[in-house]
């Protein structure tokens, strides 16, 4: 029973979209693994969607499948770690809507370039390329969370510091080398999904304030939406994250998440960055309310004044303290997930 109870209190930590993608996954696994049913069955496989227009549920599938244990381990150990910081950013539903998106774009991507591939070089093995993995997914989550995090650097392996920006493709390329069975491009149709979002070119594939509004106040999702751990944001207007979609190119600096309850230092939850994932929430309220978020440019700050400097937390994810014209004590807290790979049979891997 106390097993049980922790199982519980781990959940509903979790924002209610990172838990079901990250349970979907689960069960995906157990279940087809049970009844003896190979992963190369939902993979993106060129030669096969070719030939007939009904393979191309493998566009979609192919994220949601997995070659072993250790595969999906590390890429839902990567999710809880990002998603649950990301969703707190987007809201549940605006953050269901962009995993679908994400889902969609960096498996047409893998297709058609691995077909392309296949045919300017003649060679078989693009064709036959059997790829599948949520670490494309990842790779888009990775390059949006390096742009929320407070510090301008990030660690890799511990070994060396890099630039915020330049740090998911060395992750790509490290990656490539290290695990040479994983898809590079599967995970590089993610970082061009990030890249994409983060300058505004998909600002019109979001959904708008009003549909946000519409789902989250239907009835038909009242049991979702009154969850605990749901996250409801219905004031995103095109400009998450600071970008604009009328600047596409150059985007502005993008702000912190801010909320003015959160967990305490000591019990912040996060996997990949030294911290036990499921510790209890300090807070006694709803840790999982709609979460302001507000441009970090002087106007904001008064009279031209000078943001706060970054407060390095001792582990090095560099916390940040910003104002809030609603409570000026509230001070919030970007870590710095890790995002992992692992090869599996000789299948490439996403």
């Amino acid at each position: 029973m106390d097993h049980i109870n922790s199982v519980k209190r781990w959940a509903s930590q979790i924002p209610v979209t990172t838990l079901f993608v990250f349970s979907i996954n689960i069960v995906i696994f157990v279940i087809f693994n049970l009844i003896n049913v190979g992963t190369e069955n939902f993979c993106i496989l060129p030669s096969e969607i070719v030939r007939s227009k009904l393979q191309g549920y493998r566009i979609f599938t192919s994220a949601w499948f997995h070659f072993g244990i250790l595969h999906i381990l590390f890429n839902m150990m990567s999710l809880l770690s990002m998603g649950r910081v990301l969703e707190r950013g987007f809201g549940s539903v605006q953050f269901a809507h962009f995993l679908l998106l994400c889902n969609f774009l960096t498996g047409m991507f893998d297709f058609l370039a691995l077909h392309i591939l296949s045919l300017l070089s003649e060679k078989q093995e693009f064709s036959y390329s059997c790829d599948a993995g949520f670490s494309g997914i990842l790779f888009a989550l990775l390059y949006l969370e390096c742009y929320s995090v407070g510090s301008e650097e990030r660690s890799v392996c511990g070994f060396v510091n890099v630039s915020r920006k330049s740090y998911p493709w060395i992750s790509l390329i490290l990656i490539s080398i290290l695990l040479p069975h994983v898809s590079f491009l599967g995970h590089l149709g993610g970082i061009l999904v990030g890249i994409a979002y983060v300058n505004g070119y998909m600002n019109w594939m979001m959904l708008s304030p009003q549909m946000v509004t519409f789902i989250e106040s239907n009835q038909r999702f009242q049991k979702i939406t009154s969850m605990r751990n749901f996250v409801s944001n219905t004031s995103w207007n095109g400009d998450l994250f600071g970008v604009r979609s009328s600047n596409p190119v150059r985007p502005t600096p993008l702000p912190l998440f801010q909320n003015t309850t959160y967990p305490s230092q000591s019990n912040w939850s996060m996997a990949g960055s030294g911290r036990t994932l499921g510790s209890e929430l300090s807070n006694s309220n709803n840790p999982h309310t709609s979460i302001p978020m507000e441009r970090m440019n002087q106007a904001e700050y008064g009279g031209g004044v000078s943001p706060p400097p970054p407060i390095e937390h001792p582990n090095g994810n560099g916390y940040v303290l910003l104002p809030n014209n609603q409570n000026p004590n509230s001070n919030t807290r970007a870590p710095s997930p890790t995002s992992k790979t692992f090869p599996g049979s000789g299948q490439r891997l996403n």
